[in-house]
C-alpha cells in the first residue's frame, strides 16, 4: 500500500517554496501551490485521515487565496481553505480522544 507521508512531504516542500522562496514570480507561486495542493490530495486519496496533508491543503489554499484577484474565486478558495481546517482539526480532536487512529 503507497504511504501517504512521501505525497505530505511533498505538499510540505512546495508550500514552501511558494509561501518563502525570495524571488518567485506570482505564477511560479501558483504553480508551486497547484503542485502542492495536487500532493495533498494525493496523500488524502491514500489516506482520508492525513491531518497533515489536510493542514497543508488549508495552507495552501489560503496562499492561492492571497494571489487571487477576482474576489468571488478567493472566496470560493478560502471556504475550501476552512473546510480544510476544520477537518484536520476534527480528526486531530478525535486522534487525540482515541476515536481513530
Amino acid at each position: 500500500m503507497p504511504d501517504a507521508n512521501a505525497s505530505v512531504s511533498q505538499a510540505a516542500g512546495h508550500w514552501q517554496r511558494a509561501a518563502l522562496q525570495p524571488g518567485l514570480s506570482p505564477s511560479e507561486r501558483i504553480q508551486h501551490i497547484q503542485q502542492g495542493l495536487d500532493a495533498a490530495e494525493r496523500a488524502l486519496a491514500i489516506d482520508p485521515r492525513a491531518v497533515d496533508a489536510l493542514a497543508f491543503k488549508h495552507l495552501l489554499l489560503r496562499l492561492a487565496a492571497s494571489l487571487e484577484t477576482d474576489a468571488a474565486a478567493r472566496d470560493a478558495l478560502l471556504r475550501q481553505a476552512d473546510e480544510a481546517r476544520t477537518r484536520a482539526v476534527t480528526l486531530q480532536n478525535m486522534r487525540d480522544a482515541g476515536f481513530v487512529e
